[in-house]
């Protein structure tokens, strides 16, 4: 069975608008390359975290870094700390205010990084990250790209993944191009406790993003660090479509029965939505044990 990835997406529906406008062919590529749940509420994702043994969270949006959801917060943090991996990309610099970025960063994972500078640059890969990524990965990321990006300051060489060289100069089809501060960066990765943590400041979907990020999940697999055993049974049968479903819920047992529907939902109410879709494979979940969503 492919590793698991959960896509945390906690935004507002515009937010989930443009997710699904601007990322629905990358979102193809990694259910194409991993095992992945959706939670769209807290309390999805808090069950997903306790029950499938997700090996990375990708947050797609800011939804996370709001106050409201200072619970899950916590619950990242420690994740990571137990050896899963958090990565924040997609839509979520795009729509992340500088405060609560902030807060994010210092109260929950103890990290100085600050929100800095949004400007499009050209940044080069640091190789001194290849020890982190492991050589197969890091083979795979380009030399340099440009992006437009949420930069952060207060980092650290060893964190930044990207960064601009002191040649690096703001490309803009308005304004003259401008020296940017070669030591903020868009792109971070570190461990954190026996885990990691990563964040992507580009706010356009550039292709080096896309890369980056995968490269950030593979790392996290590659790491075989799983976090907990839950218990479930899997028969894996051939399917036109890579979707799992569900529309049965035994409320009488702790299984979550699946079966064939046509939007790939398993759900437990309207508000509390988790979705599934297991790899290249299309294998097809029959029962998860212990787990309610």
């Amino acid at each position: 069975m492919a590793p698991q990835v959960l896509l945390l997406q906690l935004g507002s529906a515009t937010e989930a608008d443009i997710f699904k406008e601007l990322y629905a062919e990358f979102r193809l590529t990694i259910e194409a390359k991993f095992t992945t749940a959706v939670a769209r509420t807290d309390a999805a994702a808090f069950r997903a975290l306790e029950n499938s043994t997700p090996q990375a969270v990708l947050v797609v949006d800011a939804g996370l870094a709001r106050q409201k959801s200072g619970n899950l917060q916590k619950r990242l943090a420690q994740f990571a700390s137990d050896g899963g991996t958090v990565v924040l990309g997609c839509l979520f610099s795009s729509f992340v205010s500088p405060s609560d970025l902030n807060r994010l960063f210092k109260k929950r994972f103890g990290l100085p990084w600050k929100a800095g500078e949004y400007h499009r640059t050209t940044c080069t890969l640091n190789r001194t990250l290849q020890s982190v990524f492991g050589e197969h990965v890091f083979a795979n990321l380009p030399n340099s790209y440009s992006m437009k990006a949420t930069h952060l300051k207060d980092t650290s060489m060893t964190e930044r993944v990207y960064a601009p060289s002191e040649l690096s100069r703001t490309e803009s089809l308005v304004f003259p191009p401008a020296k940017v501060d070669s030591q903020q960066c868009p792109a971070v990765f570190v461990k954190h406790g026996r885990g990691f943590f990563g964040y992507i400041g580009d706010v356009n979907n550039e292709a080096g993003s896309q890369t980056l990020i995968l490269a950030m999940l593979d790392t996290a697999i590659n790491s075989s660090l799983s976090i907990t055993t839950a218990a479930m049974t899997i028969d894996t049968i051939a399917r036109p479509s890579n979707y799992v479903d569900a529309d049965v819920l035994n409320k009488n047992t702790d299984s979550l029965l699946l079966h064939d529907m046509p939007k790939g939902r398993l759900e437990s109410s309207q508000e509390d939505v988790l979705e599934v879709q297991r790899g290249p494979k299309s294998e097809f979940v029959r029962t998860f044990k212990h787990i309610r969503f």
